[in-house]
């Protein structure tokens, strides 16, 4: 018999899940009016995002759900570790899975095995945050991380090793496709990305 799920362990996911999800809802909200049919992040963002994408044009929402495709497979893997005391390799064996029937499934030109070696790691570094986050006490995003992280250096170290990762994924996804790849858009979902990650620091360690 399969353990049963821990309410704990639940209910931090489902804080995590919203903090996430303001996180990606943030960027669009930036980004709103800048995107574009056919860029480049038809290459980043999976299956969904790629076939509606240009007929939805800026569809806020699946933007945003597919934003988080990563972040879902990490936080499932970071659940696996912590619940069930899974070891990290079998953990990510399901984001493994789901990123090679993505393979399998688009052109190579529009999603390689590099951009998928790139978010791989990602989801990696993603996994052991979250687990962290599942492990600590708090009733809130802002109270877990403080509490899981020992000083604002140590989440700041996490945070540039993230933003390093999630630019090896944009150069990949640019190598692919060449010449349909908008760089200049790449660079202001970057950007966006950092400005909304800087607000959030702000609020989880103010002063």
């Amino acid at each position: 018999m399969a353990p049963k799920p821990s309410p704990a362990v639940k209910a931090k996911s489902k804080i995590i899940q919203a903090a996430e999800k303001r996180w990606a809802f943030s960027v669009a909200v930036i980004l709103k009016g800048k995107a574009k049919p056919i860029t480049v992040w038809e290459v980043l963002l999976p299956v969904l995002f790629i076939f509606n994408y240009a007929r939805a044009r800026v569809d806020r929402d699946i933007f945003v759900d597919n934003l988080l495709f990563t972040k879902e497979l990490a936080l499932s893997a970071a659940r696996e570790m912590v619940e069930h005391g899974r070891d990290k390799e079998a953990a990510l064996e399901s984001a493994r899975r789901s990123t090679e029937d993505l393979l399998a499934k688009v052109e190579e030109e529009v999603y390689s095995a590099r951009i998928r070696d790139e978010q791989l790691k990602e989801i990696e570094l993603l996994a052991d945050h979250y687990g962290r986050l599942l492990k600590a006490e708090g009733e809130d995003f802002e109270t877990l991380v403080r509490n899981a992280y020992p000083s604002k250096d140590d989440y700041l170290e996490f945070l540039g090793r993230l933003k390093e990762i999630e630019r090896a994924v944009g150069r990949a996804a640019l190598e692919t496709v060449g010449r349909k790849g908008d760089p200049a858009y790449v660079a202001r979902m970057a950007e966006a990305i950092d400005r909304v990650r800087a607000r959030a620091l702000e609020r989880i360690f103010p002063g």
